[in-house]
């Protein structure tokens, strides 16, 4: 916390909104913190969405029957062996 409050604002952009009843008031008294990280806001959360997006393009890979994947497969081993042959 004390990390927090000293460089909440500068580094982190932290939100604090605490609403507290006034005296005789019956209602509960509310705290809320808000906090964005700018490690995950710059860093990872741009690679993670790009990582998402591949990975949702290439969902229906899983659903292929097998005479589709041994043919995507066969493909592919042809391409690899022709880089292969053109960089030696």
């Amino acid at each position: 916390m004390p990390i927090r409050r000293v460089f909440g604002t500068a580094v982190f952009n932290v939100h604090e909104k605490v609403d507290m009843p006034g005296p005789g008031e019956m209602r509960a008294g509310s705290f809320r913190l808000r906090v964005l990280d700018p490690a995950w806001q710059y860093a990872y959360g741009p690679l993670a969405r790009g990582v998402g997006a591949v990975a949702g393009r290439l969902n229906h890979l899983q659903f292929l029957t097998i005479r589709s994947y041994l043919t995507l497969l066969f493909c592919t081993l042809i391409l690899l062996l022709m880089v292969v042959a053109a960089w030696r």
